[in-house]
């Protein structure tokens, strides 16, 4: 068995064109990759700042105009006097949504800590996301004022949408945007939705005119003045920061190690067909002997390349890969949990008698596991669903584990990862053993 593992291993050292598919190839898309998505993974802390840009796709004297006939209009129909909001303590003005917006949202301390922004057209807000000088762009929508007054000073609810781009280079970024926006849409919706009760709990009982009169107080009651935002900046257990540079040498680790296992099916039908896999059974070696030294074969090649990629990371890329002795753990089940793989491949090989299921793995399988296992994109910023398959998907675990590890947690944080990967484990060797048992030594020299 030692002897057929060698010989294995030798093989595959020597296949010059192998290695570099495995080795090689991700190392150099780990630093294509790291360069080119670093906005991604920018870190936050006292010196960070949000850049964005903010369209007014409307006309704010027109729209006003509308709105004050669409008043006149209401007043004549229902007889009520709305000169209160034209004196000199113009209620219109004072709760102008554009006012809300720049000066009492974004003009708050706390946001002008962190966020700048610049008014652009359309037009050119696009071409400072293109060239990253944003990091997103902000665009309120046709009639924002006309329908925020319709929303804030009458019973009727128009929808208003604003749109955010944001650059797909700066991920993190932009969810720091649309989050901003979401919470100043909560605020809106809550001064709103306090009206709206207001009306409809009154107005059985008061007339419209006397129900006008109350909703200043109404909007002052709510929350969208400077001091009644709040925002604390703070680290998450002083955790590391995971730099685009070590994400994406774990992803690729994570990925490439899955291609090994595409390699125990190629070597032993090749062994097949110059009839070295006869002589090895003639010679009186077992099955189980030569898939077992095909299984050592990959779990040690999966150990090499996960060598050579943190190495090359810790001193190009400069990666404290800190608690080793959980790193050693991880890679060590990688490889155990790749060779496994390895072996259903291999025996799914020997019964079909071809290469296609190898192939058909390495290229469309592992893909697929790449992308529901966070190696393309972080799982944190893809759909819902993606995020809870790929946890459980075996890249993914060794992803999750790697980058936990790296940002400080110990093992207890990553038993859930280490479970998922033992459990990987030991249903591929059932699922291979199964698959060896329907056919005998002989029936397998003869397929």
């Amino acid at each position: 068995m030692i002897n057929i593992f060698l010989k294995d291993l030798k093989l595959f050292l020597s296949d010059k064109k192998t290695l570099a598919s495995i080795i090689l190839m991700p190392i150099i898309l780990t630093t294509i990759l790291s360069f080119a998505l670093s906005g991604s993974f920018t870190q936050a802390g006292s010196d960070f700042t949000l850049n964005i840009g903010i369209v007014k796709d409307y006309d704010k004297n027109l729209e006003e105009n509308k709105f004050t006939e669409f008043m006149l209009d209401f007043a004549d129909k229902y007889d009520v006097d709305i000169n209160k909001f034209q004196g000199e303590e113009n209620q219109f003005v004072e709760f102008n949504p554009e006012k809300i917006f720049f000066q009492d949202y974004l003009g708050n301390e706390e946001i002008k800590n962190f966020l700048t922004y610049e008014i652009f057209s359309k037009e050119d807000g696009l071409k400072k996301l293109d060239n990253k000088e944003i990091s997103s762009l902000v665009i309120l929508p046709e009639n924002y004022i006309y329908d925020m007054y319709i929303n804030t000073f009458t019973n009727f609810r128009n929808k208003v949408e604003i749109e955010i781009m944001s650059h797909p280079d700066m991920n993190y970024s932009g969810s720091i945007t649309r989050e901003l926006m979401k919470n100043f849409n909560d605020i809106m919706s809550s001064i709103i939705i306090s009206k709206n009760v207001y009306f409809e709990s009154v107005s059985p009982y008061i007339d419209i005119e006397k129900i006008g009169d109350n909703i200043p107080e109404i909007l002052n009651s709510n929350e969208y003045k400077n001091g009644e935002i709040d925002i604390e900046e703070r680290t998450i257990d002083s955790k590391n920061y995971i730099s685009s540079f070590a994400y994406y040498t774990v992803a690729m680790l994570a990925m490439f190690v899955l291609f090994v296992s595409s390699y125990g099916g190629k070597f032993i039908l090749d062994e097949k067909r110059n009839n070295t896999f006869q002589r090895q059974i003639s010679s009186g070696k077992s099955l189980q002997q030569i898939l077992l030294g095909k299984f050592l074969m990959m779990a040690v090649m999966v150990l090499i390349q996960s060598s050579v990629m943190i190495g090359f990371s810790k001193f190009v890329f400069k990666i404290n890969w800190i608690n080793l002795p959980q790193i050693i753990l991880i890679t060590i089940l990688s490889s155990l949990m790749v060779a496994s793989l390895g072996l259903v491949i291999t025996a799914i090989t020997l019964k079909t008698n071809n290469y296609k299921v190898s192939d058909a793995f390495s290229s469309g399988v592992v893909q697929i596991l790449a992308l529901f296992g966070g190696s393309y994109i972080p799982l944190e910023i893809m759909p819902k669903f993606i995020g809870d398959i790929g946890r459980y998907t075996p890249n993914g675990a060794v992803l999750k584990a790697y980058i936990k590890t790296l940002e400080g947690y110990g093992f207890s944080n990553i038993t859930g990862n280490i479970l998922v990967l033992i459990a990987n484990i030991i249903i591929f060797l059932i699922i291979s053993i199964l698959i060896i048992r329907r056919k005998s030594d002989v029936e397998l020299i003869k397929s």
